[in-house]
């Protein structure tokens, strides 16, 4: 051991971080639980493997390109008389700004120019379907970002999809529930409007003698219940279907469920 003060060369760089301040991506999250050097590398010192040429586009960054592109097309068509058909149309300018937008333009990708043209024609595909708006779902709004405290930590995230459904929660869980809505920013105008989407339509729910719960006319308006319903369990809460949505949505994400548990897993492991 050496009496001299801690360098560069020890690992003292010198470059301050402040845990409380700093604000964590989920997934940065889970990069730091996996290897805290990785990415102490990555996101404070900033270091980078060297550009090679990329054959095919990462799966990765195809994703962020779908995302991007898509979230462009419908951001100013949402309450469009056809949704589907205004994305179309603007579909091709939207995928121009993503690409620049995320560096495409200036990529190390080989015949970037062919790869585009078969992307972009995979997202009209996407937008043609049946599973990009199945029967009884709208498009509400584009993604929210959120920013909230979690065990002493500052947090960020994206809502992406809100069910039109009517949730039932028992006082435990809803408390939970509240507790982390409550902590969201009320400073940031997505913060204020998941705040309100949420209480606004909050009510407490008694049952009768019959063991029956009334759901109050404005949510049952909101979730399009008829006299045919689906009640769904899910972990710590159930939610109330119209039958017809239910049908719906199983139908367009039965085929991604198996992808799906196939990351989480990967994710655990």
């Amino acid at each position: 051991m050496s009496g001299a003060p801690q360098d560069e060369y020890n690992g003292c760089i010198g470059v301050p971080v402040s845990i409380k301040a700093r604000k964590f991506s989920v997934s940065q999250l889970t990069r730091l639980g996996r290897c805290p050097f990785q990415w102490f590398a990555g996101n404070l010192l900033k270091l980078r493997p060297p550009a090679e040429a990329e054959t095919d586009v990462a799966a990765n960054r195809r994703g962020s390109l779908y995302h991007k592109t898509l979230e462009l097309a419908l951001r100013d068509n949402i309450g469009a008389p056809d949704v589907r058909a205004a994305a179309l149309l603007s579909l091709e300018q939207a995928f121009e700004l993503a690409e620049n937008e995320l560096g495409f333009r200036n990529s190390t990708i080989s015949n970037w120019l062919l790869r585009r043209g078969e992307i972009l024609e995979a997202l009209r595909q996407l937008v043609v379907s049946e599973a990009f708006l199945p029967g009884g779902h709208e498009i509400a709004a584009v993604e929210h970002e959120f920013t909230a405290a979690w065990n002493g930590l500052i947090v960020t995230g994206t809502i992406d999809r809100i069910d039109r459904t009517v949730d039932v929660y028992p006082r435990k869980s809803w408390e939970s529930s509240v507790e982390r809505i409550t902590d969201l920013d009320s400073l940031t105008r997505e913060a204020r409007e998941m705040k309100r989407f949420v209480f606004s339509g909050a009510t407490v729910a008694e049952v009768d003698k019959q063991g029956r719960v009334l759901v109050p006319p404005d949510l049952a308006s909101h979730a399009g219940l008829g006299k045919d319903v689906a009640v769904v369990g899910v972990h710590d809460h159930i939610e109330i279907w119209g039958r017809p949505e239910w049908a719906a949505h199983v139908s367009a994400i039965e085929g991604s469920v198996g992808d799906v548990a196939e990351r989480a897993a990967d994710r655990r492991g």
